[in-house]
């Protein structure tokens, strides 16, 4: 359970959480307008929940060790592409691909694992292990746009991408 919660807290922290600060900086830019990144949200969340269907049926017949690793690679490389975005469909491309890789690194298998984990005490459990969602967004989220102020995002999206890396993968193996 305290692993999942490591795990959430990062997945959250640098994703679910992280929509805001990403979105900020790229309106900023002269190439998108608000309106045009709000809808990479929408697609982060859409490609995710399709992609929540395939996610259950590889945890359901490979080691969720290896879901959650490809899904924290595909989150990576992701908001790592989010330095060199410059239209709108590689936007879009983006958002869909970080949305596959939140879907596979996440809530899905992190819940999953748990509920097969623990027949007794379950509920403790899995409250437990979802604290992470909360943590990622008191601990992680205000760092990373302290970091995207600091830096900018052209140079703080790589960096986001491997914290990403290094937050889930060594937690999940």
């Amino acid at each position: 359970a305290i692993a999942i919660l490591i795990i959430l807290t990062f997945v959250s922290g640098l994703s679910f959480y992280n929509h805001s600060v990403i979105l900020n900086a790229l309106s900023l830019k002269p190439e998108f307008t608000v309106q045009s990144v709000s809808l990479a949200v929408s697609i982060f969340f859409l490609s995710g929940g399709v992609a929540g269907l395939w996610v259950a049926k590889l945890i359901q017949d490979y080691d969720p060790r290896i879901c959650i690793c490809l899904g924290a690679i595909l989150s990576a490389a992701a908001l790592t592409s989010l330095s060199v975005v410059e239209t709108i469909g590689q936007l879009y491309l983006a958002y869909a691909v970080f949305g596959i890789g939140f879907s596979a690194s996440g809530l899905i298998p992190g819940t999953t694992l748990v509920t097969r984990w623990f027949r007794t005490k379950r509920a403790m459990a899995l409250s437990i292990a979802s604290t992470g969602l909360s943590l990622g967004g008191l601990g992680i989220t205000k760092k990373k746009a302290m970091l995207v102020e600091i830096l900018g995002l052209n140079k703080a999206a790589p960096i986001k991408g491997a914290i990403y890396v290094i937050g889930v993968i060594p937690v999940a193996l």
